[in-house]
């Protein structure tokens, strides 16, 4: 079920997708994110007003993966660590129950239910 983008920039699309729904969208709303010319709204010289944002979601069953591979995934998860794009490995992409975490990461709570999602 696709809502419609309401037309005044503001909008959001929600998709609500089953298990084993495919959905397929244009790459470049990821990876072609730009900065707006000039400032609007709250933005500042440190802090641009940009284009769009948005947040890249890989799912895949929970069965592919392991019980080992959840919790290194849950665990990581509560140290700030980031992993790869396939959410039944627990890692880089090399693998390796093994990642880094970014400068600048602020602490921050989940509440029961995003709790559940991991």
């Amino acid at each position: 079920m696709l809502k419609p983008w309401d037309g005044d920039g503001k909008g959001s699309v929600l998709l609500c997708a089953e298990k084993g729904d495919l959905i397929l969208w244009d790459s470049r709303t990821i990876h072609g994110g730009v900065v707006r010319k000039g400032k609007q709204g709250g933005a500042t010289d440190e802090a641009p007003d940009l284009a769009r944002m948005t947040c890249t979601v890989a799912m895949t069953p929970r069965e592919w993966a392991s019980e080992e591979v959840q919790q290194a995934r849950r665990e990581g998860q509560a140290a700030g660590l980031s992993f790869n794009h396939c959410p039944h490995e627990a890692g880089e992409s090399s693998g390796t129950i093994h990642a880094k975490r970014r400068e600048g990461f602020r602490e921050y709570e989940l509440t029961d239910a995003q709790s559940e999602v991991l």
